[in-house]
């Protein structure tokens, strides 16, 4: 028995609001290591023997613990692959291990690395430029929108300024270019402001199949994978033969034993897809890691020239000052002194990263075909993830441990500067779905409360704890916070005494959140939708106290009361308000955006929605009537408080755009 709709449709509809991140930090206590006078953590040298054990000690349990089916990882160090292995079940019920050099696992947005790689190639053949106006290579219309035009550089660190856009299930599935030839509204200008976007990735992915005069699945196969032996690896969603034969199955929960539809990521994404298609093993993994630590050679392949592998790990854009900085289509994320960059992915069940650690000339690449247990924010695999890198990373690598930093002079003054609610920069616009970001905003409370004590707390959201904690910051200098209870840093851009934005290490600098203004703030409109919703309730429920009454009089001869007679367009109009607000909730726990068959049932909510504003104006009539009529007191508040429910609800309608001729 496989998931129900509704419930994959939920998980989806989680999943886009806060899990396409990268988690650092960990959770989990390091292992006990010894401390060096200098305050520098003693590390074990990284040998393969060490690593095994030291693997097979940590990892078994965790994903027991963390309800995870199946893990691969692969290390590689200095020209050489360490170690190689597979960890529980790639088919739960059919008990097959998981095998790090014959399980092919998708690995969602580390797909995004192939994609910049490609890109690059072909800037070195001169075909493509980093920095030229992308509408010069496109075969359809690109709106200019305001600002700069868009480079590829803008796309390959998610700068373009794209809105998010809906993943709906297409069947059947879309080609590449089909996706991209209708781009979402741009929000930002060009280079300003980063937003992950998938979708920018994509035209990227077009760019490369358009200018190389082949499909993009061709390009990778033909100039990556055969180059580097990568025999095992596709970014084709539907791949026939062997190959797909060995793509593993993904689960929600390893106790569920039942996967989810293998068809359903195809239908999610382009049939060859430059965001989040490759599907590869741990073994394949260990080539491209080598070739990007080896200045774009493995063995006797050069696949990129060491400019190009520099300029693709150097700093490309920083969105904050003091925030880790973004490469082309990596992500930079140092730990303790140590620099880091690489790629995490996250799909239904499927999760993985890879990073890289330069100077020390060592890659590690982790997936799981699970996405286990739900944790407080995110699942357990997320959680895995995290701890799996700190407690790598503090084991083998020369990590210091941070400085004492004395408490800023300016912390109370800037606590209360900081203080309020925020929403992150990968935002959409444009259609109905505003309002459910809103309301999905809800649930994850992105937010920074201010001490008396001169002490942030922010909410798991606002921070990616993903334990779930709140976490209190100590300012160490203008605008820079440090955990007390640990060494992560939240960093601000400030500018004419307001908060422009905010980062924590603990995410890539990609993932930046920014202030909500007053009038889309979850603390205003969830207090005035649950009252709009009880003052409907209780005028449908006193119209059929009402209705109930004047029968039992008509029965028994009386005369019927005047209010039973008036005020029939007001109680009619709070039904439809009511259905209205339950008919949008339903759509929201559907994860409507991801189908397109929900155009016809919110077209339907649109058009009950437009009655609503007869309805308000009905209302407002009545209340006239009755304010002029005093002594018909039910109708006076029945009315009056049915028009204001309306008229905030109308309201509510256009300026979060349930009421829009956009759908997505």
């Amino acid at each position: 028995m496989t998931l129900s709709a509704p419930r994959l449709r939920w998980h989806r509809s989680a999943r886009r609001l806060a899990l396409p991140i990268l988690l650092i930090g960990g959770v989990a206590p390091a292992n006990a290591q010894q401390q060096r006078p200098d305050g520098d953590t003693a590390s074990v040298p990284l040998e393969g023997v060490d690593l095994e054990r030291w693997l097979d000690r940590v990892v078994p349990d965790a994903l027991q613990r963390g309800d995870i089916a199946g893990l691969v990882v692969a290390v590689v160090k200095d020209g050489v692959v360490l170690l190689e292995k597979g960890y529980g079940y790639a088919d739960v019920a059919r008990k097959t291990p998981m095998d790090p050099a014959r399980s092919v696992i998708r690995v969602a947005s580390v797909s995004k690395l192939l994609t910049a790689t490609a890109v690059l190639q072909l800037v070195e053949q001169g075909v493509l430029e980093l920095d030229r106006d992308i509408r010069s290579y496109l075969d359809f219309d690109l709106p200019a929108g305001s600002g700069p035009p868009i480079t590829l550089r803008h796309l390959l660190t998610h700068t373009a300024g794209f809105s998010e856009i809906a993943y709906p299930r297409y069947r059947p599935p879309r080609t590449l270019r089909e996706h991209v030839v209708n781009p979402p509204p741009r929000i930002y200008p060009a280079g300003t402001v980063p937003a992950y976007s998938n979708y920018g990735f994509n035209l990227a992915g077009y760019l490369v199949e358009r200018m190389a005069q082949m499909s993009f699945g061709d390009y990778l196969e033909h100039r990556i994978f055969l180059p580097l032996g990568m025999q095992h690896s596709t970014v084709r969603m539907v791949e026939p033969g062997p190959l797909g034969a060995l793509i593993v199955p993904t689960y929600q929960q390893a106790s569920a034993k039942e996967p989810y539809p293998p068809g359903l990521m195809a239908e999610m994404l382009p049939t060859d897809s430059p965001s989040g298609g490759l599907a590869t093993t741990a073994h394949d993994m260990t080539r491209f890691m080598l070739m990007q630590l080896q200045g774009g050679r493995y063995g006797e392949t050069r696949l990129l020239l060491p400019e190009s592998v520099a300029e693709m790990q150097a700093p490309a854009f920083i969105p904050i000052p003091g925030a880790q900085p973004l490469g082309l289509g990596l992500f930079r994320s140092d730990y303790r002194g140590v620099r880091a960059i690489g790629h995490s992915g996250d799909g239904e069940g499927a999760h993985a990263e890879l990073k890289l650690f330069p100077e020390q000339g060592i890659g590690v690449f982790v997936a799981v075909n699970s996405s286990g247990a739900a944790d407080p924010l995110l699942p357990a695999a997320f959680s895995l993830r995290a701890r799996l890198f700190r407690q790598f990373a503090d084991r083998y690598l020369p990590v210091t441990s941070r400085p004492d930093e004395p408490t800023a002079a300016t912390a109370s003054e800037h606590a209360l500067l900081v203080a309020g609610e925020y929403a992150w920069t990968r935002r959409t616009v444009g259609d109905y779905r505003e309002a459910f970001e809103l309301i999905g905003r809800s649930f994850f409370r992105p937010a920074i409360r201010a001490n008396a004590d001169g002490t942030i707390e922010t909410t798991p959201a606002l921070a990616f704890q993903s334990e779930g904690r709140t976490q209190t910051w100590r300012e160490i200098a203008p605008f820079v916070w440090r955990d007390v209870d640990g060494d992560a840093r939240l960093v601000m851009s400030v500018r004419d005494g307001g908060v422009q934005a905010v980062w924590s290490d603990a995410a890539p600098s990609v993932w930046v959140s920014t202030p909500v203004p007053w009038h889309r703030s979850t603390a205003l409109h969830l207090p005035l939708l649950g009252l709009v919703v009880v003052a409907f309730t209780l005028v449908s429920f006193g119209w059929a106290v009402i209705s109930i009454i004047a029968r039992r009089a008509r029965s028994a001869g009386s005369t019927i009361d005047q209010n039973e007679r008036s005020g029939h367009w007001t109680r009619v109009a709070a039904v439809v308000g009511l259905v209205y607000l339950a008919g949008w909730a339903i759509a929201f726990v559907l994860d409507a955006p991801s189908h397109l068959g929900s155009q016809p049932w919110i077209r339907g909510l649109q058009l009950i929605g437009l009655i609503c504003i007869a309805g308000a104006a009905l209302s407002l009539r009545e209340a006239w009537r009755s304010w002029r009529r005093p002594k018909l007191a039910w109708t006076l508040v029945e009315s009056t408080v049915t028009a204001m429910s309306l008229l905030y609800l109308v309201w509510f309608s256009f300026a979060l755009r349930l009421l829009s001729l956009r759908l997505g």
